[in-house]
């Protein structure tokens, strides 16, 4: 028995012939779900490890102190400094001197005028002044040093207190309090994951290029588990395509604020068919 669609059924029909076209033209494409970051935290300075804070698995905040390397000398260090910058006591005495020689100068010169000193005396009277002069510098240059010997001294116990860059979790930890950590060590202290957002990463064929356009969102179909599928928006195609194999590399980016989506697994996209 055959059946004739009706001139009111035919758009209804022609929509739904649509739907399962486009549906059908969906092309699944595999694909990886990586951190959008991964740091490797090493030292700075070589230093005995006085505490490390995480462990696997920790989530960190930004700014939140990792890892402390012992900084017993430069602290003590720093506080000298701070406390040399801060005296005035030579300022005080070289001013002093000055005022005293200024005077001294200028009864000695009138003195002169009346021939009761000899000229002699008055240029003693002045050399002093200049010394005295000269002194005030260098208390005050002294004061200046000892304000830079703190700021360096802020920056060697800075560059021992080692801090996470951004908000993640700790991927692994090589290191324990009581190691030497120094410069070259082939193992980094700490290795930290950002998972918020996740990069998407997959390949395309080359026919791809102009097809998908930035800002595009697609759905996402995690592998792993009880993981749901999620949308991601489309933020780098690569400029150049690879030749040696004619394709196209494309990162996709999904927001993970509740850390649902883990990271370091394959997944599929739909995509339009290329």
């Amino acid at each position: 028995m055959k059946f004739r669609l009706t001139a009111a059924l035919q758009p209804v029909a022609a929509g739904i012939c649509a739907v399962f076209s486009a549906v059908s033209a969906a092309k699944p494409v595999e694909c990886l779900i990586e951190p959008s970051q991964i740091v490797e935290v090493r030292a700075s300075v070589d230093g005995l490890i006085e505490a490390i804070a995480v462990d696997r698995g920790d989530l960190v905040k930004q700014g939140q102190v990792l890892v402390t390397l012992d900084s017993g000398v430069e602290r003590a260090r720093f506080a000298q400094a701070k406390f040399k910058s801060t005296t005035r006591g030579a300022q005080l005495a070289a001013q002093s001197r000055v005022e005293f020689s200024g005077k001294k100068f200028e009864r000695d010169r009138e003195l002169y005028k009346d021939q009761y000193v000899s000229a002699n005396a008055v240029d003693e009277s002045e050399s002093s002044q200049r010394q005295a002069a000269a002194d005030l510098i260098a208390a005050r240059d002294n004061n200046r040093i000892a304000e830079l010997e703190v700021r360096e001294y802020e920056e060697l116990i800075r560059l021992k207190t080692l801090k996470s860059p951004f908000d993640g979790v700790v991927l692994e930890r090589s290191h324990h309090p009581g190691e030497v950590a120094q410069i070259n060590d082939r193992l980094p202290i700490l290795k930290l994951a950002k998972i918020d957002p996740v990069f998407i990463e997959v390949v395309l064929p080359a026919a791809a290029l102009g097809k998908i356009k930035t800002g595009e969102v697609f759905k996402v179909f995690p592998h792993a588990g009880e993981t749901a599928e999620f949308t991601a928006r489309v933020g780098v195609i690569d400029p150049v395509l690879d030749a040696a194999s004619g394709t196209l590399g494309v990162r996709l980016q999904a927001e993970n604020a509740a850390g649902r989506i883990p990271a370091g697994i394959s997944c599929q996209i739909e995509m339009p068919q290329l």
